[in-house]
């Protein structure tokens, strides 16, 4: 097992383990909008076409 360095916290598998999660969930919050999108403009569309006239 490699040991830390003087004045590091964390061991190597902990900062690769911080990197991984922080590159997790960079790319989930950057994609949420992409899935969430043709979701939510199906279903405006379908509010705004049972709020029109009656007769249409």
């Amino acid at each position: 097992m490699t040991r830390r360095e003087a004045g590091e916290v964390f061991g190597p598998r902990m900062t690769l383990f911080a990197d991984v999660l922080s590159v997790g969930l960079a790319t989930a919050a950057a994609c949420l909008p992409l899935v969430t999108v043709p979701a939510a403009l199906s279903t405006a569309c379908a509010v705004l076409r049972g709020a029109g006239p009656a007769g249409s």
